[in-house]
Protein backbone atom coordinates (compact mmCIF):
# COMPACT_ATOMS: atom_id res chain seq x y z
CA UNK A 1 0.00 0.00 0.00
CA UNK A 2 2.79 2.42 0.93
CA UNK A 3 4.65 1.63 -2.30
CA UNK A 4 1.46 2.12 -4.29
CA UNK A 5 0.93 5.52 -2.66
CA UNK A 6 4.50 6.48 -3.53
CA UNK A 7 4.17 5.50 -7.18
CA UNK A 8 0.56 6.64 -7.59
CA UNK A 9 -0.11 9.58 -5.25
CA UNK A 10 -3.82 9.81 -4.65
CA UNK A 11 -6.36 11.41 -2.39
CA UNK A 12 -8.23 8.33 -1.24
CA UNK A 13 -11.02 10.00 0.72
CA UNK A 14 -13.15 13.12 0.37
CA UNK A 15 -15.04 14.04 3.56
CA UNK A 16 -18.71 14.92 3.35
CA UNK A 17 -19.27 18.71 3.72
CA UNK A 18 -21.35 18.68 6.90
CA UNK A 19 -22.92 22.03 7.87
CA UNK A 20 -21.97 23.63 11.17
CA UNK A 21 -24.21 22.99 14.15
CA UNK A 22 -23.87 23.18 17.93
CA UNK A 23 -25.89 19.97 18.38
CA UNK A 24 -23.91 17.80 20.84
CA UNK A 25 -25.36 14.53 19.56
CA UNK A 26 -24.41 15.47 16.02
CA UNK A 27 -20.82 16.02 17.17
CA UNK A 28 -20.84 12.71 19.04
CA UNK A 29 -21.41 10.81 15.80
CA UNK A 30 -19.04 12.96 13.77
CA UNK A 31 -16.30 12.00 16.22
CA UNK A 32 -16.46 8.47 14.80
CA UNK A 33 -15.82 9.88 11.34
CA UNK A 34 -12.88 11.91 12.60
CA UNK A 35 -11.45 8.70 14.07
CA UNK A 36 -12.02 6.90 10.76
CA UNK A 37 -10.15 9.57 8.79
CA UNK A 38 -7.25 9.56 11.26
CA UNK A 39 -6.79 5.81 10.64
CA UNK A 40 -6.56 6.19 6.86
CA UNK A 41 -4.92 4.92 4.72
CA UNK A 42 -2.96 2.10 6.37
CA UNK A 43 -5.65 0.92 8.80
CA UNK A 44 -8.68 0.96 6.55
CA UNK A 45 -10.22 -2.01 8.37
CA UNK A 46 -10.31 0.07 11.57
CA UNK A 47 -11.61 3.06 9.60
CA UNK A 48 -14.47 0.86 8.43
CA UNK A 49 -15.13 -0.23 12.01
CA UNK A 50 -15.36 3.42 13.08
CA UNK A 51 -17.87 4.41 10.37
CA UNK A 52 -19.87 1.25 11.03
CA UNK A 53 -20.18 2.19 14.70
CA UNK A 54 -21.36 5.65 13.63
CA UNK A 55 -23.95 4.07 11.34
CA UNK A 56 -25.24 1.59 13.92
CA UNK A 57 -25.45 4.19 16.68
CA UNK A 58 -27.12 6.83 14.53
CA UNK A 59 -29.57 4.43 12.92
CA UNK A 60 -30.58 2.99 16.30
CA UNK A 61 -30.95 6.32 18.08
CA UNK A 62 -32.33 8.55 15.32
CA UNK A 63 -34.05 6.39 12.72
CA UNK A 64 -35.72 3.40 14.41
CA UNK A 65 -35.93 4.55 18.04
CA UNK A 66 -37.36 3.07 20.30
CA UNK A 67 -36.84 -0.30 18.55
CA UNK A 68 -33.79 -2.46 19.16
CA UNK A 69 -31.30 -2.47 16.30
CA UNK A 70 -31.38 -5.89 14.62
CA UNK A 71 -29.57 -5.62 11.34
CA UNK A 72 -31.18 -8.60 9.63
CA UNK A 73 -34.63 -7.13 10.27
CA UNK A 74 -33.69 -3.59 9.27
CA UNK A 75 -31.48 -4.25 6.23
CA UNK A 76 -34.20 -5.15 3.67
CA UNK A 77 -36.25 -2.04 4.48
CA UNK A 78 -33.17 0.19 4.52
CA UNK A 79 -32.03 -1.30 1.20
CA UNK A 80 -35.45 -0.63 -0.31
CA UNK A 81 -35.27 3.02 0.80
CA UNK A 82 -31.79 3.36 -0.68
CA UNK A 83 -32.84 1.68 -3.92
CA UNK A 84 -35.89 3.95 -4.30
CA UNK A 85 -34.00 7.24 -3.85
CA UNK A 86 -33.67 8.68 -7.33
CA UNK A 87 -30.52 10.71 -6.55
CA UNK A 88 -28.65 7.43 -5.92
CA UNK A 89 -29.85 5.53 -8.97
CA UNK A 90 -26.70 5.61 -11.12
CA UNK A 91 -24.42 5.74 -8.07
CA UNK A 92 -25.74 2.41 -6.78
CA UNK A 93 -25.06 0.77 -10.13
CA UNK A 94 -21.51 2.13 -10.01
CA UNK A 95 -20.98 0.93 -6.43
CA UNK A 96 -22.20 -2.57 -7.22
CA UNK A 97 -20.36 -2.77 -10.53
CA UNK A 98 -17.02 -2.02 -8.84
CA UNK A 99 -17.14 -4.62 -6.07
CA UNK A 100 -13.63 -6.11 -5.83
CA UNK A 101 -13.07 -9.77 -6.66
CA UNK A 102 -11.47 -10.11 -3.22
CA UNK A 103 -14.76 -9.11 -1.56
CA UNK A 104 -16.57 -11.82 -3.52
CA UNK A 105 -13.91 -14.36 -2.60
CA UNK A 106 -14.38 -13.32 1.03
CA UNK A 107 -18.14 -13.92 0.71
CA UNK A 108 -17.52 -17.24 -1.04
CA UNK A 109 -15.22 -18.41 1.72
CA UNK A 110 -17.63 -17.43 4.50
CA UNK A 111 -20.77 -18.79 2.82
CA UNK A 112 -19.88 -21.45 0.25
CA UNK A 113 -16.71 -22.56 2.00
CA UNK A 114 -18.77 -23.32 5.12
CA UNK A 115 -21.96 -24.30 3.28
CA UNK A 116 -24.59 -25.84 5.59
CA UNK A 117 -22.06 -26.39 8.36
CA UNK A 118 -23.49 -25.56 11.81
CA UNK A 119 -21.94 -22.93 14.08
CA UNK A 120 -20.16 -21.19 11.21
CA UNK A 121 -20.31 -17.82 9.44
CA UNK A 122 -22.50 -19.52 6.83
CA UNK A 123 -25.11 -20.28 9.50
CA UNK A 124 -24.98 -16.74 10.91
CA UNK A 125 -25.30 -15.16 7.47
CA UNK A 126 -28.06 -17.56 6.40
CA UNK A 127 -29.99 -16.77 9.58
CA UNK A 128 -29.70 -13.03 8.91
CA UNK A 129 -30.91 -13.48 5.34
CA UNK A 130 -33.92 -15.55 6.41
CA UNK A 131 -35.14 -13.87 9.58
CA UNK A 132 -37.56 -12.38 8.72
CA UNK A 133 -38.28 -14.87 5.93
CA UNK A 134 -38.87 -14.18 2.23
CA UNK A 135 -36.76 -11.02 2.10
CA UNK A 136 -33.94 -12.45 -0.04
CA UNK A 137 -35.59 -15.12 -2.25
CA UNK A 138 -33.43 -14.55 -5.32
CA UNK A 139 -30.20 -14.36 -3.31
CA UNK A 140 -31.03 -17.58 -1.45
CA UNK A 141 -31.86 -19.33 -4.70
CA UNK A 142 -28.65 -18.17 -6.35
CA UNK A 143 -26.46 -19.21 -3.42
CA UNK A 144 -28.03 -22.67 -3.38
CA UNK A 145 -27.47 -23.11 -7.11
CA UNK A 146 -23.84 -21.93 -6.95
CA UNK A 147 -23.22 -24.24 -3.98
CA UNK A 148 -24.58 -27.21 -5.93
CA UNK A 149 -22.69 -26.33 -9.12
CA UNK A 150 -19.33 -26.07 -7.37
CA UNK A 151 -19.91 -28.83 -4.77
CA UNK A 152 -19.63 -26.56 -1.74
CA UNK A 153 -18.15 -26.79 0.80
CA UNK A 154 -15.67 -29.16 -0.86
CA UNK A 155 -14.91 -26.97 -3.87
CA UNK A 156 -11.48 -27.04 -5.47
CA UNK A 157 -9.38 -23.89 -5.47
CA UNK A 158 -10.28 -23.32 -9.11
CA UNK A 159 -13.99 -23.79 -8.45
CA UNK A 160 -13.86 -21.38 -5.50
CA UNK A 161 -12.49 -18.74 -7.85
CA UNK A 162 -15.17 -19.49 -10.46
CA UNK A 163 -17.89 -19.30 -7.79
CA UNK A 164 -16.60 -15.92 -6.62
CA UNK A 165 -16.55 -14.56 -10.18
CA UNK A 166 -20.09 -15.83 -10.80
CA UNK A 167 -21.27 -14.22 -7.57
CA UNK A 168 -19.56 -10.98 -8.61
CA UNK A 169 -21.42 -10.93 -11.92
CA UNK A 170 -24.72 -11.45 -10.10
CA UNK A 171 -23.97 -8.68 -7.59
CA UNK A 172 -23.12 -6.37 -10.48
CA UNK A 173 -26.65 -6.94 -11.77
CA UNK A 174 -25.99 -9.31 -14.65
CA UNK A 175 -28.31 -12.19 -15.45
CA UNK A 176 -26.27 -15.31 -14.71
CA UNK A 177 -26.85 -18.84 -15.97
CA UNK A 178 -26.28 -21.55 -13.37
CA UNK A 179 -26.63 -25.03 -14.82
CA UNK A 180 -29.30 -23.92 -17.28
CA UNK A 181 -31.26 -21.71 -14.88
CA UNK A 182 -31.07 -17.95 -15.36
CA UNK A 183 -31.05 -15.79 -12.24
CA UNK A 184 -30.99 -12.00 -11.94
CA UNK A 185 -30.89 -10.36 -8.51
CA UNK A 186 -33.06 -7.29 -7.82
CA UNK A 187 -30.91 -4.33 -6.81
CA UNK A 188 -32.57 -3.95 -3.40
CA UNK A 189 -31.74 -7.60 -2.62
CA UNK A 190 -28.14 -7.08 -3.69
CA UNK A 191 -27.82 -4.07 -1.37
CA UNK A 192 -29.43 -5.89 1.57
CA UNK A 193 -27.22 -8.93 0.92
CA UNK A 194 -24.08 -6.80 1.02
CA UNK A 195 -25.18 -5.19 4.28
CA UNK A 196 -26.09 -8.49 5.93
CA UNK A 197 -23.35 -10.71 4.51
CA UNK A 198 -20.32 -8.65 3.47
CA UNK A 199 -20.32 -5.63 5.77
CA UNK A 200 -21.71 -7.15 8.94
CA UNK A 201 -19.49 -10.23 8.70
CA UNK A 202 -16.39 -8.09 8.14
CA UNK A 203 -17.44 -5.92 11.07
CA UNK A 204 -17.82 -9.02 13.29
CA UNK A 205 -14.40 -10.28 12.24
CA UNK A 206 -12.83 -7.11 13.60
CA UNK A 207 -15.10 -6.76 16.65
CA UNK A 208 -14.81 -10.36 17.86
CA UNK A 209 -11.21 -10.95 16.84
CA UNK A 210 -12.19 -13.73 14.42
CA UNK A 211 -9.37 -12.85 12.06
CA UNK A 212 -5.78 -11.72 12.26
CA UNK A 213 -5.43 -7.98 11.57
CA UNK A 214 -5.31 -8.19 7.75
CA UNK A 215 -2.46 -5.75 7.20
CA UNK A 216 -0.16 -7.28 9.80
CA UNK A 217 -0.04 -10.57 7.93
CA UNK A 218 2.51 -11.55 5.30
CA UNK A 219 -0.40 -12.54 3.03
CA UNK A 220 -1.88 -9.03 3.08
CA UNK A 221 -1.95 -7.57 -0.44
CA UNK A 222 -3.19 -4.50 -2.27
CA UNK A 223 -6.34 -6.51 -2.96
CA UNK A 224 -6.83 -6.86 0.81
CA UNK A 225 -6.78 -3.07 1.11
CA UNK A 226 -9.25 -2.79 -1.78
CA UNK A 227 -11.69 -5.12 -0.02
CA UNK A 228 -11.46 -3.15 3.24
CA UNK A 229 -11.77 0.20 1.48
CA UNK A 230 -14.81 -0.98 -0.47
CA UNK A 231 -16.46 -1.90 2.84
CA UNK A 232 -15.44 1.51 4.20
CA UNK A 233 -17.09 3.33 1.28
CA UNK A 234 -20.32 1.42 1.87
CA UNK A 235 -20.17 2.02 5.63
CA UNK A 236 -19.66 5.75 5.07
CA UNK A 237 -22.56 5.79 2.61
CA UNK A 238 -24.87 3.97 5.06
CA UNK A 239 -24.06 6.41 7.85
CA UNK A 240 -24.73 9.40 5.62
CA UNK A 241 -27.91 7.86 4.23
CA UNK A 242 -29.21 7.14 7.73
CA UNK A 243 -28.54 10.77 8.64
CA UNK A 244 -30.87 11.85 5.81
CA UNK A 245 -33.67 9.90 7.53
CA UNK A 246 -33.37 11.66 10.88
CA UNK A 247 -35.35 14.65 12.11
CA UNK A 248 -33.78 17.03 11.39
CA UNK A 249 -31.70 15.48 8.58
CA UNK A 250 -27.94 16.02 8.85
CA UNK A 251 -27.13 15.12 5.24
CA UNK A 252 -28.75 15.79 1.87
CA UNK A 253 -29.27 13.15 -0.82
CA UNK A 254 -27.70 14.90 -3.81
CA UNK A 255 -24.63 15.97 -1.81
CA UNK A 256 -24.37 12.43 -0.46
CA UNK A 257 -24.51 10.99 -3.98
CA UNK A 258 -21.87 13.44 -5.21
CA UNK A 259 -19.56 12.72 -2.28
CA UNK A 260 -19.83 8.94 -2.60
CA UNK A 261 -19.29 9.10 -6.36
CA UNK A 262 -16.15 11.16 -5.73
CA UNK A 263 -14.83 8.60 -3.24
CA UNK A 264 -15.69 5.70 -5.52
CA UNK A 265 -13.90 7.33 -8.46
CA UNK A 266 -10.77 7.80 -6.32
CA UNK A 267 -11.04 4.17 -5.20
CA UNK A 268 -11.29 2.86 -8.77
CA UNK A 269 -8.47 5.09 -9.99
CA UNK A 270 -6.12 4.03 -7.20
CA UNK A 271 -6.66 0.25 -7.38
CA UNK A 272 -7.37 -0.06 -11.11
CA UNK A 273 -6.93 -3.61 -12.37
CA UNK A 274 -6.27 -4.85 -8.83
CA UNK A 275 -10.05 -4.85 -8.29
CA UNK A 276 -10.22 -7.73 -10.76
CA UNK A 277 -7.21 -9.67 -9.44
Amino acid sequence: MVERLRTKPSRLFFPYPFPYTDNDDYHYHLAFLVEAVELLPLKIDLSFDAVWRAFESFYKNHVIIPKDFKLNQEAPGLAAKIDAQTEHNTLLDELLRNIPVQSCEYLGERILGQWQLPNTDYQLIWNRLNNPPNKHPKVNDLLGRIAAKYRAPRSSIGDKRKAAMLLRLALQGAEVDVEGTKVQLPRSERISFLINALLYTFRNDRFHGNMQPPFKSSVGTLQTYAHAQYCFIWGHFLFLFSSTLSTPPFAEHQSLANNTRQNLAAFCDFYGSHLMA
